[in-house]
């Protein structure tokens, strides 16, 4: 984490952790506290395959997910390992978490003094940001920008910046967005796009070029009509 140029205060704040490289270590620490293993494999910390049970975040970069009100109710994994299945991983959707109503980092993006939020794709495009001075950003949680997205984003702030990756994926991610808006934004709203250069995306925009870099590229944003007519 440290080499992705996180201060101390930074991981502190997004509450960021490690699972350690061990299968059972989270299993036989909750059990001692008292929960059984339905309870930790129906709260999406355990799996169980084949009647073995074991962790489900293993050798991970952790990142909390908190509802807007601060409590957490979910984690993602980021893996250390090149040659791990996924090399992201959310916590399965439970009674608490359903990851169509939630985004990460939006209790923190809520609270910070901007009118606007802007809505990335990633953990570390969001936590980048905030440490460069955008606190009102947040990120979908693993799936695609929906409309129930932007009506909750639109009920709290009357503007949006959308700012995916500048490559292929990230540009169709970004048409999926303005396709999410349409049926959600009111003449009173303004949505915008950020094109970025193929090369880059927020993360990497920053440490490469500083926090002015991403000032100047929300300055060059689209408008809805003018994203819809360019794509």
């Amino acid at each position: 984490i440290t080499g992705r140029q996180l201060t101390e205060h930074t991981i502190r704040h997004f509450g960021i952790g490690y699972a350690v490289n061990d299968y059972h270590k989270l299993h036989y620490y909750m059990r001692n506290l008292g929960f059984s293993e339905d309870e930790l494999v129906e709260g999406s910390l355990l799996v169980r395959n084949n009647n073995r049970v074991y962790d489900k975040f293993v050798n991970r970069v952790m990142f909390p997910i908190f509802d807007p009100r601060g409590n957490i109710i979910a984690y993602g994994g980021r893996a250390l390992d090149p040659n791990a299945p996924a090399k992201y991983l959310n916590s399965s959707e439970t009674y608490v978490f359903q990851k169509r109503d939630n985004l990460f980092a939006l209790n923190y993006a809520k609270n910070s003094k901007a009118d606007y939020f802007i809505l990335c794709e990633g953990y570390m495009d969001v936590i980048q940001l905030s440490q460069a001075g955008f606190p009102e950003s947040c990120a979908a949680l693993g799936t695609a920008v929906t409309a129930d997205h932007v009506r909750k984003l639109l009920r709290m702030v009357k503007k949006i910046y959308f700012c995916f990756d500048g490559d292929e994926a990230g540009q169709h991610a970004l048409r999926r967005a303005m396709e999410a808006s349409l049926p959600a934004v009111g003449d009173e709203h303004e949505i915008r796009f950020v094109v970025l250069p193929p090369e880059h995306d927020p993360d990497s925009l920053i440490k490469a070029q500083g926090a002015q870099a991403f000032e100047d590229e929300l300055e060059k944003s689209l408008t809805l009509t003018q994203f819809f007519v360019k794509t």
